[in-house]
């Protein structure tokens, strides 16, 4: 997120989402990055919405979610809202690092009005060598394309008319039709690459930079 603020975009926002349930040390992380970098970053996460969700799915104590249900149950907030003027979203973790020049990079995209952007990536993932990898190992660069195990979700920006448009979630409709433990688990193991294949399948309009743009720590 930090590395994002250092490009000095004033047009991009930033709202964090608490899916470890630590929500009394993240408000005082969200508030000494406000102070250094001088922007508004939005802790929209709750302990009683992280409740409600777990009461409503009891499911998700039998298996990890990764923070799939919380990021959907925002996102749709962000999709039901009519006075919302954001027109692309990004999704990402702690542990991932952007280049300087990811803003200028994806905004000539974003002005044509791409429906997915992509852009290739490093990973501390260890893996044998194929046809989207460098090489083999660890903190390889990653040739992407809009495919599970060739991306990762924080190397795709969405436009939001597009989400909005197809309805998909990451894991909310999973959870709302089956009691599948197993099978809702592989689903949450695989849930950003089956939610960015979901959305490439339903358009042509989009574009993979070939550049790295992103560490994946």
């Amino acid at each position: 997120m930090t590395s994002v603020m250092s490009s000095n975009s004033p047009q991009v926002s930033f709202h964090v989402i608490d899916t470890e349930g630590d929500f009394e040390t993240l408000p005082q992380l969200i508030k000494m990055v406000n102070g250094i970098y001088g922007r508004t970053v939005a802790n929209i996460s709750q302990a009683s919405t992280k409740s409600s969700l777990a009461a409503q799915f009891p499911q998700l104590t039998q298996f990890t979610d990764f923070g799939y249900t919380m990021t959907d149950f925002y996102l749709k907030s962000v999709l039901d809202d009519p006075t919302s003027k954001c027109n692309y979203i990004s999704f990402t973790n702690g542990d991932n690092f952007y280049a300087l020049d990811f803003m200028p990079s994806i905004a000539p995209e974003m002005s044509s009005g791409k429906d997915l952007i992509g852009y290739e990536f490093v990973t501390h993932h260890d893996s044998e060598p194929d046809s989207f990898r460098a090489r083999g190992g660890s903190h390889k660069q990653i040739f992407t394309e809009f495919e599970r195990r060739k991306i990762d979700l924080a190397a795709a920006v969405f436009k939001v008319d597009k989400l909005r448009q197809l309805g998909r979630t990451f894991l909310l409709d999973q959870l709302k039709t089956t009691q599948d433990i197993n099978a809702l688990a592989n689903h949450a193991f695989w849930a950003d690459g089956i939610f960015i294949e979901g959305v490439s399948a339903e358009t042509n309009n989009k574009v993979i930079i070939q550049r790295v743009l992103l560490l994946h720590q």
